[in-house]
This record gives structure tokens, sequence and C-alpha cells, in this order.
């Protein structure tokens, strides 16, 4: 019977990489949209009323923030089952699947 091996030290580490650069993404995206948030408060814009374009750039930066930031959350996710099932071939088959 044909034996499958895997390296899940590199599984492992490839989780962790995944991990770390989701942070970094995340850093990224909160620091970019604070910044467009923030744009009326740094009165770059003013804005006169709540449909004034500094509010709707806000509102708008807003949402989209929480979308993007879906990524990053999905991506250290992701990181967190590749650990995970490389920790479940490494305990259950001795780095090796099939007989």
């Amino acid at each position: 019977m044909a034996k499958l091996s895997m390296n899940v030290e590199k599984i492992i580490t490839n989780g962790e990489e995944l991990k770390g650069i989701a942070n970094e993404f995340n850093k990224i995206i909160d620091e970019t949209y604070n910044k467009i948030i923030k744009v009326s408060e740094n009165g770059a814009i003013v804005s006169e009323d709540e449909n004034g374009a500094a509010n709707v750039l806000i509102r708008s930066a807003q949402e989209d923030k929480k979308n993007v930031s879906i990524v990053g959350t999905n991506m250290y996710k992701l990181g967190d089952k590749l650990i995970s099932y490389a920790n479940e071939i490494k305990t259950t088959s001795n780095d090796t699947i099939g007989g």
C-alpha cells in the first residue's frame, strides 16, 4: 500500500506565518481606515450636515472596514486550522497518512 508522507512541521510553520500575515493585514487595515474615519475630526474635510461629504465618507469607510476586516479574520482562522490539522496528523499518524 502506498504511503503519503507529510512534513507537518512545514504545515505548522506555514499556518503560523499565515496568522502573522493576517495580523499585519489587520493592523494596516485598522490604521488606514482609522485615518479615513477621523478625517473630519482632523479638520481635513468639514461637513455641515448628516449627508455632507465627510459624513458620507466616514459612514462608508466604517462599513467598508467591517467587510475588509473579515478577510484578515478568516486568514487568521485558516492559519489556526492548518496548525490544528497538522498537529492532528502528527498525533495520530506520525507524519504519515496511509498504510
